[in-house]
This record gives structure tokens, C-alpha cells and sequence, in this order.
């Protein structure tokens, strides 16, 4: 039996190499455990100088002689930094590895926690994880494609290095089953290490032969637009349901023509699969093992059936809108006004392919949501669309003064409705245009503050 990728040299490249250690003795003595730490500290750090650095990193610049060159084939550090608001942003670095057709693997490290994305010539041909729950086959128990049975009995045979295959020649996966899976295990943690807040990175030179071997090949930047769209989604599919070990139950009552009539189309076969399965409290943990898919995919389909009101959170808390402090007039007008820029952006395109009408149908639906959406139902409602998408600014400030929303909370709400413009407008103009026209609802969204006001810096 045939398997459609050969991965046994990229997952041993993968595993960790023996770390090169140092400890530093109470009496300002260095203890070098390994015979190849010992020799780099002899070549090159006799004398060194202490940089400044931020917290995680401590960097050494030797002031002897040059030592001797990397041996060929061994990971080499050719750029280092810091995580955090005083550090490079991860994004914009691989944006900029990407740009620059780099080769090599660039690391996240927190604490003890560590993922990493394989490059060539720019694109992403792998990924891999420290992370007990990212690796393969937890990836596959997640998703329900194997057992925990199944899962022993390949990790005893041969660890975790040969998991797909083995699942393959057991019949556990299809070899095209297997080819899509470790995509979406790439994707997966590619997402991971973008959302990593703290601690250091590393790109490192390695050997491009096994790199230039991977059937894998993504477009980084493709990835990347991707990523960072699906991980604006699910903020606002948190805001209702916040981790994957929220427990739901269906509503009584509600049947499948009743769903027909209130999802859109390219949703109403996933929530059809979806509300079959619930019969009774299940988590998103364990619709993910019923319904073979991903976090992402299966929050999403419940959370446009939460919003639909065919399931329910059980024993949820009501989200708590702020009313201190009130938000003045012209600052409500000032947040309006920047976000109806952003919504008249989108009616604009969807007007010059002819499908504006579907956008504001599906706004409509939105906005006069019964269920709510993040305890912000009535200041939604009340949010009226003119004929070019600009928000009439009069009924919500007025809305805004009744129920003295504070600024946060006027900026959460209308970021609700910026994101589901921006959601369906993608779906409505397909890949390309869709990317195109989210990089420029960004640019304006970016001028708002975490808040949502201009007040504060973005």
C-alpha cells in the first residue's frame, strides 16, 4: 500500500537534539555537562562581552578570535529574539522569511513549551511541537479518526515517528486521508506558534536537502492571511463560547426546516451533521471526535447554531456588559464613525460584483438576532444600515445614552458586526478579493485602540 509523502526524515529532523547546556555554579563557576558545549566555550566565549537583553534571552559576544565554522548539516542561529510588546512581531518576522525565500526553521520557545515551522525557499513545509497534544497521533484521537486502542497500538510498535504510516498499513487511514491530516496538523500548529505572547524565538540555518524533499509545500503568506483570519473569527466565536470544554444541549423544538430557513447555504450541511450528533450535553471536545473535524471548524458550526438558538449553553453565565464609565456623544460618534468606514468598504465591493443585496440580507438576519450576540442584542438592534453600509449614527447614540454602555462595550459590539461583515463578504467574494479587501478593513480597524476607541493607542 502506497502513501502519498515520505516523512520519516523531516519527523527526525523534527525531534529534539540534545540541548547544549550550561549551569552557572553559586560561586560564578560554569558547569558544561556535554563535551560539544564545552568546546564552543572554549572556542569562542574565552573572553566574552554580556549584551543587554530582554527577559528569557542571555546573549554572549565573544571579543577573541573567530572560532571554527558551523560543521555542515547542524542547525545554526542566525537571528534571536524576545516575545512580547518590546519584542520583533513574530508575524512580520515570518512575513519577512517568507519575502526574503529563506531556508531554515524558525522556533517559539515558552518555558518548556516549543514549536516550530520548517521553510524552504520561502514556503512552509513543516511543522512540529513539543506539546504532548499537538503531536500526531493525539491530533488524530481529537478528531475521532482512530481509538485510544488504535492509538496504543501503533505508538507501541513504533513511537511517534512512523504514526501516520502505521495507521495507514493497519487500515486505520486512507493514504489520502493521511495526506489531508498531517496538512491539517501543519496548519494547526502553525496557528499555535502565532499566538504564542511570551517568551523567545530563533530561526535557525539548517541542510535544504531534506527540506527540498517535503511533498508539502505552502505558501507562507498564504498561511499566514489564513491563520490570522480564522483566529479574528474565533474572538468573536469565544465571546460565546469560550473553550473547547463549553457543554452544550440542544433546544427542544427546533427542526431541520426551521435551520434550513435561518443558516445560509454553505452552513446548513455542517450544522445538519452537527445537531445530529447532540442528543445529548456534549462539549466541543467531543463534537470534534463525533464529527471528525477541527476546533476551529466545529466552534464555529456551533456557534452559528447557539446564535440560531437550536443549541444552548448549559449553565452559562449572561456576559456582563459594562456601564462605567458612560461614553460621551462625540466619542460615540468618533467609534461610529471609523467603523461604518470599514462597513461602507465592503458594501462597496460586494456592489461592484453585483452581491450587495446578499451581504445586507444576511446583516439584516444578523443584527436582529433574537439570542443575542455577547450580551449586546439590543445595541445591535438598533443599529440601522444605509443604502452605501455607513451605520445611522442617531438611533445607536441613542441606544448608547439609554443603557450607558461604556466605550469597551460600544467597541465590542460593533466589532461583532465588523467581523461578521467581514466574514460573509469574504465567503461572498471568494479567496483572493476576500484577502485583498480584509488587509483593508484591517488598516481601519487598526486606527481603533483594544478598546475600541481612538482614545487609546493602537
Amino acid at each position: 500500500m502506497s502513501v502519498p509523502l515520505q516523512t520519516e526524515d523531516l519527523e527526525a529532523l523534527s525531534e529534539p537534539e540534545g540541548r547544549l547546556e550550561i549551569e552557572l555554579l553559586p560561586d560564578g563557576r560554569m558547569r558544561a555537562p556535554q563535551a560539544a558545549t564545552r568546546r564552543i566555550l572554549r572556542d569562542r566565549l574565552r573572553h566574552a562581552e554580556v549584551l543587554p537583553t530582554g527577559p528569557g534571552w542571555a546573549v554572549l559576544r565573544s571579543m577573541g578570535p573567530s572560532g571554527a565554522e558551523n560543521p555542515s548539516g547542524q542547525r545554526r542561529v542566525v537571528a534571536a529574539g524576545a516575545l512580547g510588546s518590546d519584542g520583533v512581531s513574530i508575524v512580520d518576522f515570518i512575513g519577512f522569511l517568507a519575502t526574503g525565500y529563506e531556508t531554515g526553521v524558525l522556533t517559539v520557545a515558552q518555558g518548556h513549551v516549543e514549536r516550530s515551522v520548517y521553510l524552504y525557499k520561502g514556503d512552509v513545509v513543516w511543522a512540529s511541537s513539543s506539546v504532548h497534544d499537538d503531536r500526531f497521533g493525539q491530533f488524530l484521537l481529537k478528531r475521532g479518526k482512530i481509538t485510544q486502542q488504535q492509538l496504543n497500538t501503533v505508538t507501541n510498535q513504533a513511537g511517534n515517528t512512523r504514526i501516520g504510516r502505521l495507521c495507514v498499513e493497519r487500515g486505520y487511514l486512507s493514504p489520502h486521508e493521511l495526506w489531508s491530516l498531517v496538512q491539517a496538523q501543519l496548519r494547526e500548529i502553525f496557528e499555535r506558534l502565532l499566538i504564542m505572547e511570551r517568551g523567545t524565538w530563533a530561526f535557525a540555518r539548517v541542510s535544504s536537502e531534506i527540506l527540498a524533499e517535503s511533498q508539502i509545500h505552502f505558501s507562507t503568506q498564504g498561511l499566514l492571511v489564513d491563520a490570522l483570519r480564522r483566529l479574528d473569527e474565533l474572538k468573536v466565536y469565544r465571546q460565546r463560547l469560550p473553550n473547547a470544554d463549553v457543554l452544550l444541549e440542544r433546544v427542544p423544538d427546533g427542526t431541520t426546516e426551521d435551520l434550513a430557513k435561518r443558516l445560509r447555504d454553505e452552513s446548513l450541511s455542517e450544522a445538519k451533521t452537527m445537531l445530529g450528533h447532540v442528543t445529548s450535553p456534549m462539549t466541543i471536545r467531543d463534537l470534534m471526535r463525533a464529527v471528525h473535524n477541527g476546533e476551529f471548524e466545529v466552534t464555529r458550526a456551533a456557534y452559528n447554531l447557539v446564535r440560531s438558538n437550536f443549541l444552548r449553553v448549559v449553565e452559562a453565565a449572561e456576559p456582563k456588559v459594562e456601564s462605567e464609565p458612560a461614553i460621551d456623544v462625540k466619542a460615540a460618534k468618533d467609534l461610529i464613525g471609523t467603523y461604518s468606514m470599514a462597513v461602507r468598504e465592503m458594501f462597496d465591493e460586494l456592489g461592484r460584483v453585483g452581491k450587495v443585496g446578499q451581504l445586507r440580507s444576511a446583516c439584516g438576519i444578523f443584527l436582529q438576532d433574537e439570542a443575542g450576540t455577547a450580551g449586546y442584542a439590543k445595541l445591535l438592534q438598533s443599529v440601522n444600515l444605509l443604502p452605501d453600509g455607513t451605520i445611522d449614527e442617531r438611533p445607536l447614540i441613542d441606544a448608547v445614552q439609554s443603557s450607558g454602555v461604556s466605550v469597551r462595550g460600544l467597541g465590542d459590539a460593533l466589532s461583532e458586526l465588523l467581523f461578521f461583515v467581514l466574514f460573509r463578504s469574504t465567503e461572498l467574494l471568494g479567496r483572493r478579493r476576500g484577502d485583498d479587501l480584509a488587509r483593508r478593513v484591517k488598516m481601519i480597524h487598526s486606527m481603533l485602540g483594544p478598546s475600541g476607541s481612538k482614545e487609546r493607542p493602537a
